[in-house]
């Protein structure tokens, strides 16, 4: 009996559900040849005549982690270095009342409008927006709400 075979198999969990066979039949036929057991993660790859088999793990080459790309590193180090070029070209576009650029460094710095209004943000953004008008907000008034009355509460007198 091969020793890596053998390894493998006491990796093997007895609580685990192979489908159609039960655990001592996957060991038995792990070592007498009926089934091909190689490494997996978390448990070992079980074959049934090529054919993957439930219960089974990964294979080694799906589980490990992908490689990064050499130009994906590439750029992270310009972004990195060229931070404060980004930055300034953002802020003079911003000056410039460019919408976008407000629109795209609001959301950065507020975070995107929720789906229901949040007035503490509205108010911030329409002050800054006015401040970047170059005119002088009042302060928001909130209107009184209007009062509907029904006309059957009235009587004549």
């Amino acid at each position: 009996m091969d020793t890596e075979i053998q390894a493998l198999v006491d990796q093997l969990d007895p609580e685990r559900d192979y489908g159609e066979f039960s655990y001592h039949e996957i060991v038995d036929g792990c070592l007498d040849g009926r089934f091909v057991i190689k490494p997996g993660d978390p448990v070992p790859v079980l074959r049934n005549k090529g054919k993957s088999m439930r219960g089974t793990g990964r294979t080694l080459e799906l589980a490990k982690p992908r490689e990064r790309k050499h130009f994906v590193t590439r750029f992270e180090e310009y972004a990195t270095n060229d931070f404060e070029v980004a930055y300034n070209s953002l802020m003079d576009l911003v000056k410039k009342r460019d919408v976008k650029a407000v629109m795209y460094f609001m959301d950065r710095v507020m975070g995107k409008p929720r789906e229901t209004r949040d007035v503490a943000s509205s108010e911030m953004m329409a002050t800054f927006i006015a401040s970047l008008a170059g005119t002088r907000m009042a302060q928001v008034e909130q209107p009184e709400p209007k009062v509907i009355i029904d006309a059957t509460d009235y009587r004549e007198a």
